[in-house]
């Protein structure tokens, strides 16, 4: 049969909308009315059976007599959020009509359902606006309410209902004009497409509007906007911030504070923040600029001033403007109060004698009175990674804007994206780097930019001629903030620019002897901001310009990082210090916390030559960067730390083999085994039997993996022996669980699982979670080896569970592929699909190539079962190649599975395909590869976003 190039789509889409199992009898009726029975029933099938090959229809459930497709669908969340009488979210939901191009000329009867159905979803539609618009006039937001109205309007002129709310909200929101205007379009309309009159109370309603149009009342006129800046460009986001402070204002906050680092936009936001609540001021707002006046005595007669006073000879100052201001209800901006010193008792006299007066202060300090509302101003938002929504960001907007002031034809396109992204995240956002930064668009690319601001503060500068003189670059920004610092202030603030991300309380005191009040003054100065984990951050522009503060004195900053280096050194010790008292959560959590700050420790101390300080570190964050997957980053940093000498001492040994153990993971197994050798012949001379035990015991997991199973059985029960006779019970069952790895690989499943009850018993003595999650998850291999299905998913989420609490990233991906494996036995495909999906993603993610070409088995396994013969082939034969290129074979179980896969796949594929298909998999790289699998056959947007 020639399937119509939609007719899968209105099919996937019907049973999408119905939610429910649906009869192969009311699909015949639907689409093949004129087809006799015999020949609808096998045109069913056959687009069933196409349907069924495609990937975006995952989870088409079809039976016998019935089929099913229970799918997230916009309907099901517009029928939803009108059940629950969410109007809002109804209202937004609604697209248009239901399949608004499609069309099927062919099948009259799906046409009638369709045009019934896109009717009934249309009249839902208006019902939620006139609902939503209701609550809308109620909350006196119409203008809001007229324009969701008019979108009515625009689908369905004739809706005399929704004309008539759209006439109350625009009389309500003073628009008459619109009003009558939609009023007189509805008329002529009415009576040309049904001859007939609008309804008595739509007419009664413009006769009301246009008696009021007509009436000669004085306009009320605006309260006054004094000495406003006239800005050039609009304003850009900020919504939640005005919304934030809009609400501050109706409250009656007496004095708020923006408060924020040069350059963050407190002045623009202010403004704009007048603007829109300038109806709650009967005599208007006035805005004063402090910049250039230099003494707090000049605030008040600069006030006077701006709101256009004459102060006659001899008068007070102060008890003039409090006798002018007396009995007004205004709006009071102080811009650029922080460099005027002593201000306070003199905004303070004013407060409260003025009863109607509200005032607004910029300032990159606070007051510290008790009136006062203070506002923390952040940068605007930008994207962590790029997205769809790359223009929605309040950031992105503003750089773009600035960009193409500069080059008119400046635009987002993929090469320039990521570029445009850094800029925004080395800038955090601040509205005047962004502008400054954009300038550089006729010279340098986005990327280019970024580079640049890294390297040199200087970049962000203008020569434009209209800017102040403070705006003109963010060197003179900051220089002005700096200027109003302490010595001391000065002296802590440029020693905190050693930290490369946030730090604690404790870390500043120890480096910088910057104490509690010292960072709190520093946040009052909007120099540093304070996280909700009691963590300490700056902006990026900040901590660069006190770096180059800092770097004028060599000597200083040797110091600094120096005290840097010894509290990471330290902290880092504590932290290993948990891992013997199994508390390995909170050394994970202590070390990602400070990950940076630690990488930049552990690299002064190897270009230091401090070879037994970094030996140290390194070795204890090998189970670091183990556990969270950075395999080369960490084998980067073991092997400099060795590189500082080759004394033959028991730590290089140690670190020689958490070296062996990154080589490993890294799948380069060859420098491995060199390692686990070297380090295995400096234990035995120095006759240290942990270490020789330990190396044993590495290079026998290498055998296994590299499939020398007599050699693994052989180094492992050596290894054993040694710990058994030292009594360490935690090795002991570490050995025990790596031990039932051996008997597991070679098909021994009774011993495997034997092995493993007796090391998670050991484990759950001492207290090993990690042992204890790896026993568990081996448990449940054995379990569904023994078809014990129950047992097996019970153990597999309690190691899950484990994992994710320690965060242990391969922990975790491989325990989804075993619920995955599980999951296939007892035939729940969609579940199979979903474990395995994370699974890879996750091997993805910490660039495990390995897993990756296990779960590309697991895929063919999935295929398999659901007799999808090319497509179980295709994964197959990825997964052999991959393992290939890689250098390591297979488990035996799953080789063999394989093998029976990809020869009767032979059998029932013609040759031509086979062959193509197998031709095709071998020139793949891993890359192409783990998306081909993700994808199938089309990678997602979202899948082809992740990396390798």
């Amino acid at each position: 049969m020639d399937i119509p190039p939609k007719q899968s789509l209105l099919l996937a889409s019907y049973l999408a909308y119905k939610e429910d199992w649906v009869s192969r009898d009311e699909l015949v009726h639907l689409f093949w009315t004129n087809e006799n029975e015999k020949t609808a029933r096998h045109n069913l099938s056959q687009l069933l059976y196409y349907c069924k090959q495609q990937a975006w229809t995952l989870g088409l459930e079809v039976e016998r007599s019935r089929v099913r497709w229970l799918i997230e669908t916009d309907v099901r969340q517009f029928q939803n959020a009108l059940g629950n009488g969410i109007w809002q979210k109804a209202s937004n939901y609604y697209n248009g009509k239901l399949l608004a191009d499609s069309r099927a000329h062919y099948a009259p009867n799906f046409e009638d359902w369709l045009e019934q159905e896109r009717e009934s979803l249309h009249n839902s539609w208006r019902e939620a606006v006139l609902a939503y618009c209701s609550q809308l006039e109620e909350a006196k937001k119409y203008d809001k309410a007229s324009k969701l109205l008019q979108k009515v309007l625009n689908q369905d002129s004739l809706a005399e209902d929704i004309l008539q709310a759209f006439m109350r909200c625009c009389l309500k929101n003073n628009k008459r004009k619109q009003a009558l205007r939609a009023y007189e379009r509805f008329v002529k309309e009415l009576k040309q497409e049904l001859n007939m009159a609008p309804l008595e109370p739509t007419q009664n309603l413009a006769i009301q509007i246009q008696s009021l149009s007509k009436k000669k009342t004085k306009a009320k006129s605006k309260p006054p906007l004094l000495a406003f800046p006239k800005y050039q460009s609009p304003f850009i986001g900020r919504d939640l911030e005005l919304a934030e402070l809009s609400g501050l204002i109706q409250d009656k906050s007496k004095l708020i504070t923006i408060l924020g680092p040069g350059g963050i936009g407190k002045t623009r936001l202010s403004i704009q923040l007048a603007y829109e609540n300038l109806k709650y001021f009967a005599d208007g707002a006035v805005f004063v600029s402090l910049a250039d006046i230099d003494s707090p005595s000049l605030i008040i007669p600069q006030i006077i001033e701006e709101l256009g006073l004459d102060l006659e000879a001899g008068q007070d100052n102060k008890e003039f403007l409090l006798r002018q201001l007396k009995d007004k209800n205004m709006l009071v901006i102080l811009d650029n109060l922080e460099h005027l010193k002593n201000a306070v008792e003199i905004i303070s006299d004013l407060l409260e004698p003025l009863a109607d007066i509200q005032f607004i202060v910029s300032s990159r300090e606070i007051l510290d009175i008790r009136a006062e509302t203070i506002y923390d101003l952040r940068g605007l938002s930008y994207p962590k990674k790029i997205d769809d929504s790359l223009e929605d960001y309040d950031a992105i907007q503003l750089f773009l804007r600035s960009a193409r002031r500069a080059h008119i034809s400046f635009n987002v396109n993929k090469q320039n994206q990521q570029g445009i992204i850094k800029i925004c995240q080395i800038l955090n956002g601040s509205p005047l780097a962004l502008e400054l930064a954009a300038t550089w668009v006729r010279i340098l690319s986005p990327a280019e930019i970024a580079s640049e601001i890294e390297d040199n503060l200087k970049l962000l500068s203008s020569q434009q001629k209209d800017l102040p003189k403070r705006h003109q670059s963010m060197q003179a920004v900051l220089e002005h903030s700096w200027a109003l610092l302490s010595q001391d202030e000065q002296t802590a603030l440029k020693k905190l620019a050693v930290f490369k991300a946030g730090f604690s309380k404790e870390a500043a005191n120890t480096v910088a002897q910057a104490h509690l009040r010292m960072l709190l003054s520093l946040i009052n100065k909007s120099l540093i901001t304070r996280k909700q984990s009691s963590r300490f951050e700056r902006l990026t522009i900040v901590r660069q310009f006190c770096l180059d503060k800092l770097k004028q004195n060599p000597e200083q900053l040797s110091q600094a990082e120096q005290e840097h280096a010894q509290y990471f050194v330290k902290l880092v010790e504590i932290a290993k210090s948990n891992l013997s008292q199994n508390k390995q959560a909170e050394y994970l959590n202590t070390i990602k916390q400070d990950h940076s700050n630690i990488r930049a420790a552990l690299s002064y101390l190897i270009l230091s030559k401090e070879e037994n300080l970094a030996l140290e570190m390194a070795e204890s964050l090998s189970h670091f960067w183990w556990l969270h997957g950075h395999y080369q980053e960490g084998r980067d940093f073991a092997k400099q730390s060795l590189e500082l000498s080759d004394q033959k001492t028991s730590l290089r040994a140690t670190v020689i083999g958490k070296l062996g153990s990154l080589a490993r993971l890294c799948e380069d197994y060859v420098e491995a085994r060199a390692l686990y050798q070297e380090c295995l012949a400096i234990q035995r001379l120095l006759k240290n039997k942990v270490g020789i035990a330990t190396s044993l015991g590495n290079l026998a997991m290498l055998s296994r993996i590299e499939g020398d199973y007599k050699s693994a059985r052989q180094l492992i029960v050596e290894c054993l022996q040694i710990y058994t006779k030292l009594d360490n019970k935690q090795q002991i069952a570490n050995t025990l669980n790596n031990f039932a790895a051996i008997e597991k690989a070679e098909g021994n499943h009774k011993e495997s699982l034997e092995l493993n009850k007796q090391s998670l018993k050991i484990a759950l003595e001492i207290g090993n979670q990690f042992i204890a999650a790896r026993c568990l998850g081996n448990m449940a291999i054995d379990s569904l080896n023994n078809k014990d299905y129950q047992n097996a998913q019970k153990l597999a989420k309690q190691s899950l569970e484990m994992f994710k609490e320690l965060n242990y990233k391969v922990g975790i991906a491989v325990t989804q592929q075993i619920i995955g494996d599980i999951s296939l036995q007892i035939k729940d495909y969609k579940k199979t699909r979903k474990f395995y999906l994370k699974a890879i993603k996750d091997f993805n993610n910490i660039a495990d190539k390995r897993g990756i070409a296990e779960v590309l088995a697991s895929f063919a396994e999935l295929a398999y079962a659901q007799s999808k013969y090319k497509r179980a082939l295709k994964y197959s034969s990825l997964s052999n190649e991959l393992h290939r290129k890689l250098g390591i074979s297979q488990v035996p179980d799953s080789k063999e599975s394989l093998e029976k896969i990809i020869a009767d796949s032979k059998t029932r594929l013609k040759p031509q395909q086979w062959q193509k298909a197998i031709s095709k998999i071998q020139k793949l790289s891993i890359k192409k590869a783990y998306r081909y699998a993700l994808g199938y056959p089309k990678p997602t947007k979202e899948l082809l976003a992740t990396k390798i």
